[in-house]
């Protein structure tokens, strides 16, 4: 179930793509809000009441299997567009600038420290200086 959600969760967050820490939260928090909704969706019944089937391939055997249909799915959280609507009305009554900075959550991520590297950056003076071309090793 967690391998479902995580394939989930790449619909709304490609790998090929790289979000900042908020853009990637959201993204994350819609795609709970979808699988949530549709988790439980079920089976697709054709006209003698049986259940509809569809063929996929599958890679471990190699071969087509028989999959069950859902039905499609429904979006009883379009709400969402309302959201847009008030996001967009708040931002033309905001006063403050366009580009001011934006406040940090308390569990953001960025809070840790503001680089990977456990310690500053030296100079690039000091960098370059130490820097040996291919040539340069060789001799």
């Amino acid at each position: 179930m967690l391998e479902c959600f995580h394939n989930h969760i790449l619909m709304y967050a490609s790998k090929r793509y790289s979000f900042d820490y908020p853009a990637n939260r959201v993204r994350n928090l819609l795609a709970v809000i979808d699988y949530m909704a549709h988790k439980d969706r079920p089976d697709q019944i054709d006209e003698q009441g049986n259940t509809k089937y569809v063929a996929v391939w599958s890679k471990r055997a190699n071969n087509y299997v028989a999959r069950k249909e859902k039905v499609p799915k429904t979006y009883p959280y379009m709400y969402v567009q309302g959201l847009i609507g008030a996001i967009l009305e708040r931002r033309e009554q905001d006063q403050g600038p366009l580009f001011s900075k934006a406040v940090l959550l308390p569990d953001d991520p960025r809070h840790t420290r503001p680089r990977l590297a456990p310690f500053p950056p030296p100079q690039v003076d000091v960098i370059l200086a130490r820097r040996l071309g291919r040539l340069e090793k060789s001799m």
